[in-house]
């Protein structure tokens, strides 16, 4: 195995790594998961929205309200909720 003199340094390079990854993880903004959660509802409605309305689709009215409607808002709640919770 291949080793560096930096890895040599023991549990001190452990110590020297935190503060790096406290400083990337520092740089995201509070509404990134937001974004993420939007544009996959976003994704998920353009894909499955249309197989819904096609003239092959045989699923009930309940089920298509459920999908497209209910899913999206309960998530979005949610996500709205873990946002107010954070410090």
């Amino acid at each position: 195995m291949l080793t560096h003199r930096n890895d040599e340094r023991g549990p001190e390079r452990h110590l020297l790594r935190q503060p790096m990854e406290m400083d990337m993880a520092g740089k995201h903004s509070p509404l990134y998961p937001w974004y993420i959660g939007v544009a996959v509802i976003v994704a998920f409605e353009l894909v499955v929205g249309p197989l819904f309305f096609g003239p092959a689709c045989r699923a009930p009215a309940i089920p298509q309200m459920l999908v497209l409607i209910v899913l999206p808002v309960v998530y979005l709640t949610l996500m709205f909720l873990a946002f107010r919770s954070q410090p």
